[in-house]
C-alpha cells in the first residue's frame, strides 16, 4: 500500500470518527429530557470504566488514552446540554 493510499484511508477514517462523534453528541443531547441533572456522575463513571475495559482488549490503544478522549466527550456533552462551568 502506498503512502498516498494510507493517508487517504486515514482521512476517510477521520471523517467516519467525526460522524460517529456527532451522532454520539446528538444522543447525549437527547438524554437531557430524561434526567433531572445534566451531570450524572454514576453514569459517567460507568462509561469511563467500560471504555477502559474495552481499550485493554485493543493492542495499540492505552486505556488511559481512551479515558482522556471520553472525558472530553463527556465535557462536550455537558456543554451541549447546557451545564454551566
Amino acid at each position: 500500500m502506498s503512502l498516498h493510499k494510507i493517508r487517504k484511508r486515514i482521512d476517510d477514517i477521520d471523517k467516519e470518527i467525526l460522524m460517529k462523534i456527532n451522532t454520539r453528541m446528538e444522543l447525549a443531547l437527547k438524554t437531557k429530557n430524561f434526567k433531572r441533572h445534566i451531570s450524572v456522575r454514576k453514569r459517567e463513571t460507568q462509561v469511563l470504566e467500560q471504555v477502559k475495559r474495552h481499550a485493554t482488549n485493543l493492542s495499540l490503544i492505552e486505556s488511559e488514552f481512551a479515558e482522556k478522549i471520553f472525558n472530553e466527550f463527556i465535557k462536550e456533552s455537558r456543554r451541549l446540554q447546557g451545564e454551566k462551568e
